[in-house]
């Protein structure tokens, strides 16, 4: 490399433009004392730039060929440079937007006792927080000593020697690509903590589902440079203990006009001309508000219907109200196959099948005596992305696709033959069940609305993605196909969700685990004596028939009444016969 002694005493021809520069600015009329300072320092800055160029350690050429002196100069640059930004699709829609609150707080030093910040970004899969770490890491690599992003820990660790693989890439960065030798864990931590040296280092971790790198990253701090700061992207809100010092980031979906710019990139190309949006106008609005601002679900859908004709997108609405697209759903499914146990998982898919949109307290009271640890699994499915709780009604929420994907799972139970599937929440399937008497004792929920039985359309007007339909055929009505019997092998029914259903026959032998009646429009004055109660927690008769609960008397454990007030005909001693323990 060649010195230039000039530099650093600003002589010969640095020296003379510093010089003009600077007469330039004492014969120029400066108004503004703040002005005269702003140009003052500018050229002291220009000096010591210049110094400290002339201090940079050079390479001695020494006896050998200035090509090959050349060639090794290109080669140490390039070795120090390179550090490539990573790859993100061209249409990020949304994503200046999104990143701002992860790269305000890249680029904002924090003093605390720590030498490292670290932030969770969490999100439900398909969200973005991948694309959203890559692109803060684009802004930001070249402001650190060392910057590394470690993609798919989740998956990488899984694999024989994962961590160790992990290990060798980190280290193999912190030590500018050289090629190292790992033996076991232990050997690797310390290797990772000599060669942070304390620099100043930005460090990715993408896709995490275990606390134990982060935690053992978090006993190197003291390694650390100060500045230093860690993205984690993962799934589970609560990865980290409330020990660890750590912010966290939840990426929130789409705005309505970045949907709207995403999907229509995707279903009809770059040029995006309005001459199709209006062709396929009807259809539009229905399929970005299906995809709820999930960029995933947008990008997936507005690509598999590019080039269709009108017929296909009709069709493709139609199948994705009752059958989510693969793809969407294997994304979604890894929160679910990730909660740690059965308990959870089988909470989560009670909650997709029946109770979101309910109280949170009503679900609590109900599911408590269905052997759960209700509380508990809920924050846990919080902690995940699964499930939200909407703070001034609290209400339990969940996005529309993390719905469809829970039912999915149930759905797949058995694909045929809806009786044998665990939980019933499709109208015509919970009515063929029952006309055909196919249920079995996998049966633990149904929810029927007769006024949603397709028969004979009175007026086949779209209505997003349902269609108004008669539920009669003169004076005849399907209702009368349901009988009692049909519930007899259902064992393990625990909740029964009815609207409009009439069910002839003796309760005799009806399911005697039942924990939640609910259902508006009974069609009876009185609840039948032999209606097992003994297990039922709430009951729910709004806008029925009933004038009293029962002919007699019964003893109930633990009963919470709900709307019976509506019922029409409901006098005030209509609990008459009742006494609760």
């Amino acid at each position: 490399m060649l010195i230039l002694p000039n530099l650093r005493k600003h002589k010969g021809s640095f020296g003379e433009a510093l010089n003009r520069h600077e007469e330039k600015f004492k014969c120029e009329r400066v108004h503004e004392n703040n002005e005269k300072e702003y140009w003052e320092d500018k050229l002291k800055k220009w000096k010591d730039a210049l110094s400290q160029a002339a201090d940079l350690a050079g390479m001695v050429l020494e006896n050998q060929h200035e090509s090959t002196f050349i060639k090794k100069i290109i080669n140490v640059i390039s070795t120090r440079l390179s550090r490539p930004a990573l790859y993100i699709a061209s249409c990020s829609i949304g994503i200046h937007r999104r990143a701002r609150p992860i790269n305000s707080w890249v680029q904002t030093d924090v003093s605390n006792n720590s030498n490292i910040e670290v932030l969770l970004v969490c999100g439900i899969g398909g969200i973005g927080k991948t694309t959203l770490a890559k692109f803060v890491y684009n802004l930001n690599f070249g402001y650190f000593e060392i910057s590394c992003f470690l993609a798919n820990i989740r998956e990488t660790s899984k694999l024989p020697n994962g961590l160790i693989t992990l290990q060798k890439q980190l280290l193999s960065i912190l030590r500018k690509n050289e090629k190292v030798k790992i033996s076991s864990v232990d050997e690797g931590i310390i290797k990772i903590r000599n060669a942070l040296c304390y620099r100043k280092v930005l460090l990715v971790l993408d896709d995490v589902d275990e606390p134990d790198l982060v935690e053992a990253i978090f006993d190197m701090k003291d390694w650390f440079g100060f500045g230093s700061k860690i993205i984690v992207t993962t799934r589970h809100k609560s990865l980290l203990r409330p020990q660890l010092v750590h912010e966290v980031h939840e990426v929130g979906i789409l705005y309505t006009i970045e949907a709207n710019e995403l999907f229509n990139f995707h279903a009809f190309g770059h040029e995006n001309n309005q001459i199709s949006k209006d062709y396929y106008k009807e259809y539009l609005e229905e399929v970005i508000e299906w995809c709820r601002g999930l960029p995933l679900a947008l990008q997936v859908i507005g690509s598999s219907l590019a080039g269709k004709s009108k017929n296909v997108w009709r069709s493709a609405i139609e199948k994705l109200r009752e059958i989510p697209t693969n793809k969407i759903v294997d994304k979604l499914r890894l929160s679910y196959e990730l909660l740690e146990d059965d308990h959870d998982q089988n909470l989560f898919l009670h909650l997709c099948c029946f109770f979101v949109g309910m109280k949170k307290d009503f679900v609590v009271r109900i599911l408590d005596k269905c052997d759960f640890y209700t509380l508990v699994g809920i924050q846990n499915l919080i902690d995940r992305s699964l499930v939200t709780i909407d703070e001034y009604v609290n209400d339990i929420r969940m996005h529309q696709l993390v719905r469809d994907m829970g039912r999915d799972i149930v759905r797949r139970e058995a694909t045929v033959d809806s009786g044998k599937r665990s939980r019933l929440w499709h109208h015509t399937d919970s009515y063929n069940v029952l006309r055909g008497k196919t249920g079995t004792e996998a049966v633990q929920g149904m929810v029927l609305d007769m006024r949603m039985i397709p028969l004979i359309p009175l007026r086949q007007s779209q209505i997003g993605f349902f269609t108004a339909w008669s539920s009669k055929l003169g004076n005849f009505s399907l209702q009368d196909h349901v009988r009692t019997d049909a519930f007899e092998k259902m064992h393990k029914l625990k909740f029964l969700q009815f609207n409009k259903v009439q069910v002839n026959g003796s309760y005799k032998n009806f399911p005697k685990g039942l924990r939640w009646l609910c259902w508006s429009g009974f069609p009876e004055e009185c609840i039948p004596n032999e209606f097992p109660m003994e297990n039922v927690v709430s009951i729910d008769m709004r806008y029925s028939s009933l004038k009293q609960l029962w002919n007699g008397y019964k003893v109930i454990n633990c009963l919470y009444i709900h709307f019976l007030s509506s019922s029409l005909g409901c006098q005030k001693d209509g609990l008459g016969g009742l006494t609760l323990k």
